[in-house]
C-alpha cells in the first residue's frame, strides 16, 4: 500500500510530480519499458482518493499482476500544518490495509510526502505511538519522535507537530477508552 499526502500546496501549485497513470490508463518504465503499470480504478472522496494501481513486470504473465492500493490524501497541503482529522485518515488506512491483507495483498506501507520527511515522519510517528498505546498502553511520544528522527533527519522539526500530534494522542486515548476521563487534568498529591 502506499500512502501519498498531498501533490499540490496551498495555491494549487504542483510539489509532487505524478507518477502513476490516470484511471484506465497504462504508463510502461524501465529501459525497453518493460515494467507496465496500469491504473484499474479510482474512489474518490473528499479528504483523498484511492486508486488499484496494477503493476506487471517483463515476462509475468497477466493474471500474475501485482495489484497495489495508493491512497492519495488531499487534505495535508503545508509541512507546518497538521490536518485536524489526520486520527480519521489513519483509521481510513488500518481498514484499507486490513481489506488488502484479506485479499492476500501482504506488504509494507510506503509513505510519500514532497519532502520525504515532514508529513511521512509526523505520521509514522502518529502511527507507531497509537499501535503501541492500543497494545501496551504505554506512551512514548518523545522516544518514538527521537528514534524516528535519528532514522529520518529532519521529521518531527517542528514543535507545532509535536504538539499536535500529542492532541491526537490524548483524544485517541480518550475516545478509544484507554485513557480514564476522571483522571485528566488531575496532578498526584504528594
Amino acid at each position: 500500500m502506499v500512502l501519498l499526502t498531498a501533490t499540490e500546496n496551498n495555491n494549487g501549485e504542483a510539489v509532487v510530480r505524478k507518477f502513476f497513470p490516470e484511471p484506465k490508463q497504462q504508463r510502461e518504465y524501465g529501459e525497453g519499458r518493460n515494467l507496465s503499470v496500469s491504473c484499474t480504478r479510482v474512489d474518490q472522496e473528499n479528504d483523498n482518493d484511492t486508486y488499484e494501481i496494477r503493476l506487471l513486470g517483463p515476462g509475468q504473465r497477466a493474471n500474475a499482476a501485482v495489484r497495489i492500493s495508493l491512497i492519495h490524501y488531499k487534505k495535508w497541503i503545508d509541512d507546518g500544518v497538521i490536518p485536524d482529522n489526520l486520527l480519521e485518515f489513519r483509521a481510513f488506512v488500518k481498514i484499507a490495509n486490513a481489506r488488502a491483507k484479506k485479499d492476500g495483498r501482504n506488504g509494507p506501507i510506503l509513505l510519500l510526502c514532497p519532502s520525504g520527511v515532514h508529513r511521512c515522519g509526523t505520521f509514522a510517528v502518529l502511527d507507531i505511538v497509537l499501535d503501541r498505546l492500543t497494545t501496551e498502553r504505554k506512551v512514548g511520544l518523545l522516544e518514538t519522535a527521537n528514534i524516528v528522527r535519528n532514522q529520518r533527519y529532519g521529521c518531527m522539526a517542528y514543535f507545532s507537530h509535536y504538539s499536535h500530534v500529542a492532541d491526537l494522542i490524548v483524544r485517541h486515548a480518550v475516545s478509544s477508552g484507554i485513557a480514564n476521563m476522571n483522571c485528566i487534568g488531575m496532578r498526584k498529591k504528594d
